[in-house]
């Protein structure tokens, strides 16, 4: 973990020797926004650069794995983070492993392997002697005076794996002794009967050919061309091809020999909890030996407080907080949670108290279920004077130079499009082949533009009707982010290029001729992210569907997650403070749902949205009419869908008196209504949670911990009752549970409604006796009595 403060921060790995490294892999526990990857280059010693991972647009980092397929040879690697992400817990960064992949000196796996020449007319100098292990004497001459050649070295054939598709050999090294050397070079991979280029050399002059990676190959092939190769005399063989060896090997993986020291190690020292900065953290032992712990904090003299707050990274299981005037008299004060994750303060607010010394007892600290290794850290301890009341609250052009359009959408940072010389505008359309919802667009200029305006439609023809969508102004930046904000639904997409910033280039016909000199543009790489998705996961609906609240995924912002309604009813936008991709990965949702306030005719709901046990944006209210979606068997839950009135879809928007599950529904019409993903388990509850005990769920059930708060569950007895006499329920369904005040996780008790009595309330009155119920005496026969505690007429 680099430090928690400065960046950059780096990590020195030292193989201990020079080796040939074909790539690696990067896993991360806590991802960077951003870092990059150098190597000290084995012979000069110099530092250079291998490449710098950025955070893509939508995301809060990098992501938690990053591969390297190309070699390089060097003694030591090093790893430098940027930037470090602000989480929930705090600004953390942490690297789990550096998977290192080497080449295996072992074997040849080209020796004495098939090869398959385009030429092969000299006895002398057959194809077989480039694989046959001598690499002083014999040679491969395909033929005197041909410039071209190309030989190919079949490697021996990989067992199946069965449900896998054919694999090939994991090489990492290629090495290619020349007799003469080969001019024009292109070094090809076979897989699965497809052949990539993985090399290409012009005018190579040398008699050895190295190349290193990691490749999955069946098979390679060397194509020479010498045919531009001026001869210079006396050398008589210019043009003559040909080769004395191939040698071929394998990767394999390896792990770093040692790390150097950090000249700025993580630490988590006690005084960042009472810094002025929350970024910085105290962190406590892991695991048990973070239990019972505590810390202690003294004033220096007595102060009039009205408040205490502790703010929690990984936040502790059970607390005590004690406090005191003189150090010998403490009086413990409870602690409780609000909307803001981690935050503990006062549960008597504003009442004001005199304090010296504050003690906090960990009881149960932080469990890491993943790995052990984090204990609980603390952001901020803090003895208020004041109390914060509110805290919680494919591409067309009309100008081009031999530099074709598709390049800016081939993927090649190397390649780019370029503007006909000397033009002050230039337009790009890209036709996205059908109609799809467009939310985002990324560009990086070769030749920046100092505007652009971007446009839709829905046809690329003489009655096209471009609808403008967004224009950058004043530009001088290379690399250009619309955000996923700008929402458009179109087939094609236009670009209209503006005030070229590159004033004075050459001219390709007089480059010596500064009079000639003229602007330019050019664009490297164009993006338009689609948003996807629209559909309902969990919620509730009336009995026809046309009233509904419902947990949706992107449907106004891709990605992000909102509450949908019809017409948008307790809708709103709800903005996260952290960023995240939940494509293909298991995710923990929960909606509370509570009454706040409410008239005759009106209630005041609030509405809590979590994602994994964190808040999801702020919690907000919203009036709603008294009778929506209330009374029995008026309500359904609903899942996979908006509401099940959205099946069949209606092939046309709504009109204005249309009745629609989706109309005023903003993208309700364009966005699917159903979710296309899996639901693993749906829970519900009678009471609207707080956020600890939503925090308790989540990490009970993705992270194996110790669940927060108290749930009736497991508290009260259970029981049957007359209409499910086989399914046990706490208090029998027949009373309330109640926890005991004040003491995490332990048991309750059973408050019987009337006429129902027992530990579980398992009893009615009606049961228990043949004279049957009472509350007094005299509601029973002369000579029987009431028992008061059964509610029943006893003997």
């Amino acid at each position: 973990m680099p430090a928690q403060v400065g960046d950059p921060n780096f990590i020195t790995f030292d193989m201990t020797y020079d080796v040939l490294v074909c790539g690696f892999r990067i896993n991360w526990r806590r991802p960077p926004v951003q870092f990059y990857a150098e190597y000290e280059e084995a012979d000069t010693f110099i530092w250079k650069m291998v490449r710098r991972w950025y955070t893509p647009a939508g995301y809060g980092n990098v992501g938690y794995q990053q591969d390297w397929f190309d070699g390089f040879p060097a003694r030591r690697l090093r790893i430098v983070v940027e930037e470090m992400q602000r989480w929930p817990e705090g600004r953390v960064c942490a690297l789990t492993e550096l998977h290192l992949e080497i080449w295996d000196r072992s074997e040849n796996l080209a020796l004495g392997r098939q090869v398959i020449p385009s030429e092969e007319t000299i006895l002398g100098n057959i194809a077989a002697y480039a694989v046959d292990g001598n690499e002083r004497g014999t040679y491969w001459y395909p033929a005197e005076g041909s410039p071209q050649a190309w030989i190919i070295v079949q490697l021996d054939p990989v067992a199946p794996v069965p449900g896998l598709p054919p694999q090939g050999h994991p090489i990492g090294r290629i090495i290619v002794l020349w007799r003469f050397p080969p001019g024009q070079l292109t070094l090809e991979r076979q897989l699965n009967e497809e052949w990539t280029v993985i090399k290409q050399i012009r005018e190579d002059t040398e008699l050895r050919t190295d190349w290193s990676g990691m490749r999955s190959m069946n098979a390679i092939r060397l194509t020479i061309d010498k045919t531009d190769v001026v001869c210079v005399p006396p050398d008589p063989f210019c043009q003559e091809i040909g080769i004395m060896e191939i040698r071929v090997y394998k990767y394999s993986y390896s792990l770093p020999t040692t790390v150097e020291p950090d000249t700025n190690p993580w630490s988590a020292f006690a005084e960042n909890m009472v810094d002025p900065s929350r970024d910085t953290y105290w962190m406590g032992p892991p695991l048990t030996d973070g239990d019972n712990i505590y810390i202690s904090v003294d004033l220096g003299k007595i102060y009039n407080a009205t408040d205490i707050e502790i703010y929690f990274g990984w936040r502790a299981q059970v607390v005590r907080l004690d406090m005191s005037e003189d150090g010998v008299n403490y009086v413990r004060k409870e602690l409780s949670s609000g909307n803001v994750l981690g935050l503990l303060t006062l549960q008597e607010k504003g009442l004001t108290f005199q304090v010296r010394y504050v003690t906090l007892w960990i009881q149960r600290g932080f469990q890491d279920a993943e790995t052990g290794q984090w204990g609980t850290t603390i952001r901020d301890f803090g003895v208020l004077q004041f109390s914060n009341i509110v805290r919680g609250k494919v591409p067309l052009t009309n100008s081009v130079w031999e530099y074709p359009p598709s390049w800016t959408v081939d993927n090649d940072m190397s390649t780019e499009w370029t503007s006909r010389f000397g033009a002050l505008e230039a337009k790009l359309i890209y036709d996205l082949g059908y109609e799809r919802n467009v939310a985002g667009m990324t560009w990086v200029f070769g030749h920046i533009a100092g505007r652009v305006d971007v446009h839709y439609a829905n046809r690329n023809d003489n009655r096209s009707n471009w609808q403008r969508a967004y224009s950058l102004l004043g530009n001088v930046a290379t690399d250009s982010v619309v955000p996923s904000t700008v929402h458009f639904k179109c087939r094609f997409i236009r670009l209209t290029l503006l005030d070229p910033r590159t004033r004075e280039f050459w001219d390709p016909d007089a480059y010596e001729d500064p009079e000639r000199w003229n602007s330019l543009l050019s664009l490297k790489d164009f993006k338009a992210y689609e948003h996807t998705g629209g559909g309902g996961v969990l919620g509730f609906q009336s009995a026809d569907g046309m009233q509904y609240t419902t947990v949706a995924y992107g449907l106004r912002q891709p990605g992000q997650w909102i509450l949908s309604s019809e017409e948008d009813l307790i809708t709103r936008d709800i903005h996260p403070n952290y960023t995240f991709n939940d494509v293909g990965q298991v995710v923990h949702i929960a909606l509370t749902k509570q009454k706040v306030g409410g008239t005759s005719t009106q209630r005041l709901i609030q509405y809590s949205l979590y994602r994994n046990g964190l808040t999801y944006g702020e919690p907000y209210s919203v009036w709603e009419p008294i009778n929506r979606m209330n009374g029995p068997n008026t309500v359904r839950v609903v899942l996979g869908v908006r509401s099940s009135a959205h099946y069949p879809v209606p092939a046309e928007a709504p009109g204005p008196l249309d009745i629609d599950p989706r109309k005023d529904v903003i993208h309700g019409v364009s966005h699917s209504p159903f979710f296309e993903g899996w639901i693993y388990n749906v829970t519900l509850f009678k009471n609207a949670l707080v956020a600890e005990e939503v925090r308790g769920l989540y990490e009970v059930h993705a992270q194996g911990g110790q669940e927060v708060g108290c749930h009736c569950y497991d508290a009260c007895p259970t029981g049957a009752n007359r209409f499910f006499p086989n399914v046990q329920v706490p208090c029998s369904g027949q009373g309330a549970c109640l926890r005991t005040s004040g003491q995490a996780f332990s048991f309750g008790r059973c408050e019987c409604h009337p006429g129902y009595s027992g530990s579980a309330c398992e009893h009615h009155c009606s049961e228990l006796s043949i004279y049957g119920c009472c509350e007094v005496d005299d509601d029973c026969p002369t000579g029987i009595v009431c028992n008061l505690a059964s509610h029943a007429c006893s003997e």
